[in-house]
């Protein structure tokens, strides 16, 4: 309504606010149209049927009384509800800080329905409302959702203050701000906008405004911000849906064979930008990459065999140095890890406690999520290192790397682990050392009884470094940390890594075994949950020290046997060799020495091949339908590089490749160099797919459906078994049109079902789906079905796993078909997991 409209509103009592924070600016124009009506705000949520607080507001002298930060106040509990503030350890709030609002009280609905799960409250149940607030002269004031407040490198940001210096650009229309990490290692802001202002100039916009820690990460516009029907507010999950499909789709079609934009996309993965807001002129740094997305960047383009170190790719100013870098590293056998001009490592010293403990505290306290969630002090902190401290100095293998000017920019802390070392945990730090402990010493009982182990005390670089010279000093103290190992004599380095960054270069550039892994949120201390507030996917992983050499698999034929394409069980593609059932599977396993003049001593090496089915939620299990293996070496030790010939011939390869919502089933080579303490493994993947003819038998399918007396319809198919390629032709017949019918479809539609009884899983994706008929159809009536099956991205059908079988069978077709070879092997009788593709009428 317009302002002169609404003016004339002179019998207007009483307005309710509620839904959305009530600006200060919003309820000073509403006094400034209708001063002689009071103004009421509300605040609730579904799960408390409406409002639990309210305050009313008379004039603009009450909005400006009772606002703060530009937010009118919530006001105070309706009758018969309790307000409570709580910190993440459930403790009540001190009066003026934040906290979440708990609620209690007849408002409580009986039970809601989330995620198609009932969830039971009650009117003596308090519910957590996911809201923040604080109490001020004896009025609750809003402060935001809880996941909007986050910590960036140790920064308390709240994401709404971000949206707000966006939205009030002129040129912005709206703006959704979410926080995303693709690699679960760290906050990511992505920022999404409706309007006209360049995404440069927008981010341009934001950086004069914010602190430099809370710039968003990407800033994108799209053409329109999703609303929900039902309230016209933003919808936040569809917003970042349509972002991120927008991402994937711009990177799906890269062919692999182009290596600039295929190392593009995998930087853009990383980076969760699409493929056409970057060019090769572009800086990592400058589109949002940080240390920890540099160590994964550089340890993904690895593993897809793309050879550049960490000192190598923060040295490159532009994404095109990196690409250079990798092709000229192609050709080399051996490049160089660190670029020592600028750091360098030299032994721990008594002199160092000082400036080791202020910098150790500082990255710690501020850096890791553990120890942030817990809200260890600095007072707690000293006394462990102090409890350490003098097993670290003597043990003579703790460094730290100083700078060309001297001065101390990190380090690491190790001791031998036959000292008599006790870490002190007191205060805050208790819970922390009481999930460590519970993590580490079974493992260090069960892996660490023979031989020599260096224990990983701490590891820290200086809040002054850079994002690129962190990485590097992190990078440089873990091979430091390896190499000290060996010289000393070691047997190993355990290290239990809390924090992203040195978790992932422990894992993938250092070699490191994950021996366990627990999940801080469910993590129960004292009856609670004090890390409650953490991510459900952060995790603290123990590891063990990486492998003395590299397992490297050739496969004979590689350089002109097809590739294919396969889903990992996270969603993305990968590339793997092609197998059809009955081939041989040959090639050469090289053992290669890290070190020259070191020695590897086994137990024998062997390599199997193995057909396998993993069910996701039995991740434990591997149920294994195919097992061959081959040794290729007795017990004895290795000093140099060395090659072994392996051969599984005509092997029996029942089922294709199948990634699932629920389970995947693949084939791949394991080589296992087996050692006292700790087994080398490598594993390659292949891919199988099965080929097939027309049977000789394929019927046409026809089938009836309808309503007594009411519709009588006949569909039929002209055969009920297609190839990938093939096109489905039918029709459906029109016997008794007595209603009226809306509309009809036909989808095509993949289900997966895994498991037995009450493991029974079922999953149905629609591939396709078409509108074939619109209106009302008479008797006697025909609609005739082409349908093309080449244009979507289908599996053939499994149906034999489980002894399955569906309506219209789906396989992979071949002009002759290798007779199956059978091979003695070992095979499961259990069978887990049917596949069917089927395709089905709807009609309404």
């Amino acid at each position: 309504m317009e302002e002169t409209t609404i003016a004339k509103l002179t019998s207007l009592k009483s307005v309710v606010s509620s839904g959305e924070a009530l600006s200060e600016e919003l309820a000073k124009s509403f006094f400034q149209i209708l001063p002689s009506s009071q103004l009421i705000n509300f605040f609730g949520s579904t799960e408390t049927t409406g409002d639990v607080t309210f305050i009313v507001l008379r004039s603009i002298e009450d909005v400006v009384k009772y606002s703060h930060d530009s937010i009118v106040s919530i006001g105070v509990p309706l009758e018969n509800t309790i307000i409570e503030l709580i910190d993440n350890y459930g403790q009540h709030v001190k009066l003026g800080e934040v906290g979440e609002i708990l609620v209690t009280g007849s408002n409580v609905c009986a039970a809601t329905i989330c995620d198609g799960n009932l969830v039971l409250y009650g009117e003596n149940k308090p519910i957590k409302m996911g809201d923040m607030a604080f109490i001020e002269d004896g009025n609750l004031y809003y402060s935001g959702r809880i996941d909007w407040q986050i910590k960036i490198r140790g920064h308390r940001i709240n994401l709404q203050q971000i949206e707000e210096l966006a939205n009030s650009h002129p040129d912005v229309k709206r703006s959704v701000l979410f926080n995303r990490s693709e690699t679960n290692t760290e906050n990511r802001l992505i920022l999404c906008y409706e309007g006209q202002i360049d995404e440069r100039k927008l981010e341009s916009y934001l950086a004069d405004g914010l602190p430099q820690y809370s710039v968003p990460n990407v800033v994108a516009r799209l053409p329109k911000i999703a609303l929900q029907k039902h309230t016209g507010k933003i919808d936040r999950k569809a917003t970042e849906a349509a972002y991120i499909e927008n991402v994937k789709s711009s990177l799906e079609s890269v062919n692999p064979d182009n290596i600039e934009k295929y190392i593009l996309t995998i930087i853009c993965t990383e980076l969760c930008l699409p493929l056409e807001r970057i060019s090769v002129q572009d800086s990592f740094f400058h589109l949002g990459g940080t240390s920890t997305s540099a160590v994964i960047t550089v340890a993904r383009l690895k593993e897809v065999g793309y050879s550049i170190t960490i000192s190598q790719f923060l040295n490159c100013k532009l994404l095109d140095d990196v690409i250079q870098t990798i092709v000229e590293n192609q050709n080399q056998i051996q490049i160089s890890d660190i670029n020592n001009d600028k750091f360098h490592t030299r032994p721990l010293r008594a002199d160092d406690k000082s400036e080791v403990f202020r910098q150790c505290a500082l990255a710690f306290l501020t850096k890791t999520p553990l120890d942030v969630a817990a809200g260890v002090t600095t007072e707690s902190f000293y006394h462990l290192l102090e409890s350490g401290w003098k097993y670290t100095l003597d043990s003579g293998v703790s460094l730290v790397v100083e700078n060309n000017d001297g001065k101390v920019v990190g380090g690491t802390m190790l001791f031998d682990l036959a000292a008599p070392v006790e870490p002190s945990f007191v205060g805050p730090a208790e819970m922390v050392g009481n999930i460590l402990n519970e993590l580490e010493l079974p493992v260090i009982e069960e892996y660490c009884k023979e031989g020599r182990w260096l224990d990983s005390f701490a590891e820290f670089t200086d809040d002054s470094l850079q994002g690129d010279e962190n990485a590097m000093i992190l990078y440089k103290l873990g091979q430091e940390k390896i190499r000290v190992g060996v010289e000393k004599g070691f047997d190993g380095i355990i290290t239990v890594d809390a924090h992203p960054v040195t978790l992932e270069m422990d894992l993938r550039l250092f070699g490191y075994i994950e021996i366990k892994r627990v999940y801080p949120k469910f993590w129960v201390f004292n009856g609670q949950k004090p890390f409650d507030g953490l991510r459900d996917d952060y995790a603290v992983s123990f590891f063990g020290f990486g492998p003395s050499a590299d397992i490297e698999v050739v496969l004979d034929g590689h350089e002109s046997r097809k590739l294919a394409d396969i889903k990992t069980d996270d969603g993305k593609k990968e590339r793997c060799y092609l197998y059809y059932d009955g081939e041989t599977v040959s090639g050469k396993v090289n053992i290669n020495m890290r070190k020259a003049g070191s020695k590897l001593e086994h137990q024998g090496i062997k390599i199997e091949f193995i057909g396998q089915i993993e069910l996701y939620y039995d991740r434990g299990n591997h149920h294994e339908f195919t097992s061959l293996v081959k040794e290729l070496a007795r017990p004895g030790e290795i000093t140099s590089n060395s090659s072994y010939d392996f051969e599984f011939v005509q092997v029996e390869k029942p089922y294709e490749s199948y990634t699932g919502a629920n389970v995947r089933l693949r084939y791949f080579l394991r080589v296992t160099v087996v050692k006292r303490i700790t087994d080398l493994v490598k594993e390659v993947d292949m891919i199988v797919h099965t080929l097939a003819q027309y049977p000789e038998m394929n019927n046409s399918i026809k089938m009836e459906v309808g309503i007594e007396d009411c519709l009588h319809i006949e569909f039929e198919y002209n055969k009920s078994k297609y190839h990938l390629k093939d096109v489905i032709v039918g029709k459906i017949y029109f016997l008794l049109v007595r209603i009226k019918i809306k509309y009809m479809e036909i989808q095509i539609i993949k289900r997966e079902t895994t498991g037995a009884g009450q493991n029974s899983f079922s999953e149905n994706d629609t591939i396709a789906k078409y509108e074939i008929m619109d209106g009302a159809p008479v008797r006697g009536e025909s609609i005739p079905i082409r349908l093309f099956l080449s244009g979507y991205e289908l599996t053939p059908t499994m149906k034999d796993i489980n002894k399955k079988f569906s309506e219209i069978t789906i396989f992979r077709k071949a002009e002759k078909v290798r007779k199956p070879i059978q091979q003695g092997h070992k095979q499961k009788d259990r069978q887990v997991a049917s596949f069917e593709n089927a395709t089905e009428n709807n009609t309404q």
